[in-house]
């Protein structure tokens, strides 16, 4: 059992890396040396903030079919939560702790057989030990927070970008997330006052890290529009950025370059390599090594990601693919476009974890490129600005599938009679196809050749009601 034991220990590990975060178990605990050795080259990739990578394991650890036993390592392995996570690892001390309990046992029944003086401390330890594992996977983890050490939140724009945490910058494609970001840049590199705060004089450098925009046809033409210190704004250059293997070039940047406060990932998507990002686990696995950066360095990260087209769902539920993006921000802004006013664009907190949600802003974006707030806070709702297209659709779809039932309440029609009546009223073809497709209205040929017609006709269901 120990040894497959240690096995699937190994296996949820490489599945899920953070499990390391809370786990107490270190490479003694292990009886296979080839396990033992897996084990901390997995913790060494782990500490360093890299993705558990199996085939550097198998390069480092060494010895015939080392490759091949970490990959089967998850063969057949179900996902395993954290919380069981540490009953297993309980599980594998108690089995070694035994095993050298019976040995010592087994040591001194030797030693009573040839007369020999016994001994039963080592034994007593061992037990001794036993016993404090079952207390201890028992007991709840719970201690006293007197002492802990209270800290205040530092802002990077005060009650909507912290610093050493991640902050998502929402929106939909084309909304001027990325025209915001660079105004921001521009900001902090001359020490500028932000709309709604108190000025600071203090330069702040930025990284952007920008998989969607040129540096020479968008990034700098608007960061100079905003009166940008273009020396204080840098670009990633390489093929290929993932956060999960390159941390370690940003830790290396800020730590040369101590001005740095602010990294800009957009869109964040881009940026997490071939993770699903449908998927809780895998998105978390993902990003710890960002949020443990962001708090290490005091880092703020400003992460732009898209919405889905759920327009139905709350707009907290239309960020990214999994929920589990924002869940590991701590701050959440949303961009979307003033419903009355096709130019303006309303800026409205979605999520502030540290602090009293501040009020809505409003901006524009000049034909210069510049980008203007407007001196006062407004009014505005998140979750209303986001669902008002969707209610208009709705409300538009009502009226089509009530019309076209009016239509053919008589009974069959026509298709071409049908559309040329939908086209007199400003119903498109393709509308019209969608709301018959809602309705389940029915098609009907009749004739051959050039005398064969299509008409539509209501299911029963829909005429009987």
């Amino acid at each position: 059992m120990g040894t497959e034991l240690e096995k699937k220990i190994l296996g949820w590990i490489l599945q899920n890396p953070t499990l390391l975060e809370k786990a107490q178990i270190n490479e003694i605990d292990f009886e296979s040396e080839k396990n033992q050795k897996i084990f901390l080259e997995f913790q060494r990739q782990f500490c360093e903030g890299l993705k558990i990578d199996p085939f550097i394991a198998s390069e480092k650890i060494g010895g015939d079919g080392a490759a091949s036993y970490i990959s089967s390592l998850t063969d057949g392995l179900h996902r395993l939560p954290g919380e069981n996570f540490a009953r297993y690892i309980f599980e594998l001390k108690k089995s070694k702790l035994t095993k050298a309990f019976l040995n010592e046992a087994e040591q001194q029944r030797r030693a009573f057989e040839k007369n020999a003086p016994i001994d039963l401390a080592k034994a007593r330890d061992f037990l001794s030990k036993i016993n404090e594992l079952e207390l201890n996977i028992q007991a709840p983890e719970f201690s006293s927070i007197e002492q802990a050490k209270a800290q205040t939140v530092q802002w990077l724009w005060p009650s909507r970008i912290p610093r050493a945490m991640i902050t998502l910058l929402c929106g939909d494609p084309g909304i001027g997330k990325s025209f915001l970001t660079t105004w921001l840049a521009a900001k902090l590199s001359r020490g500028e006052a932000l709309p709604d705060s108190l000025p600071n004089s203090e330069k702040i450098s930025t990284i952007i890290l920008a998989a969607e925009d040129s540096p020479s046809f968008a990034i700098k033409p608007r960061a100079l529009a905003n009166n940008a210190d273009c020396s204080r704004i840098h670009v990633f250059i390489g093929a290929v950025f993932n956060i999960q293997d390159d941390i370690k070039k940003l830790t290396a940047a800020v730590e040369k370059d101590k001005s740095i406060k602010l990294i800009v990932i957009d869109p964040l998507n881009s940026y997490i390599g071939k993770t699903d990002y449908l998927k809780d686990p895998d998105v978390r696995i993902a990003l710890m090594p960002l949020v443990r950066f962001a708090e290490n360095q005091n880092i703020a990260i400003l992460a732009v990601v898209h919405l889905n087209k759920r327009e139905d769902l709350s707009s907290i539920y239309r960020i990214g693919g999994s929920i589990a993006f924002t869940g590991v921000a701590r701050s959440i802004l949303a961009i979307s476009k003033d419903e009355e006013d096709g130019e303006r664009r309303l800026l409205m907190p979605l999520k502030i974890n540290y602090a009293k949600k501040p009020a809505a802003l409003a901006f524009r974006i000049q034909d210069d490129l510049k980008l203007v707030f407007e001196n006062e806070p407004i009014e505005a709702n998140v979750d209303e600005a986001f669902s008002k297209q969707r209610r208009e659709e709705v409300s538009e779809s009502n009226f089509i599938n009530e019309w076209l039932k009016d239509m053919l309440s008589a009974g069959a029609m026509n298709f071409n009679i049908l559309l040329e009546k939908a086209e007199k009223i400003g119903i498109p073809r393709r509308t019209l196809f969608n709301a018959k497709k809602r309705i389940g209205i029915l098609s009907v040929m009749h004739g051959f050749g050039e005398k064969r017609i299509s008409e539509w006709k209501l299911p029963e269901e829909v005429v009987s009601r």
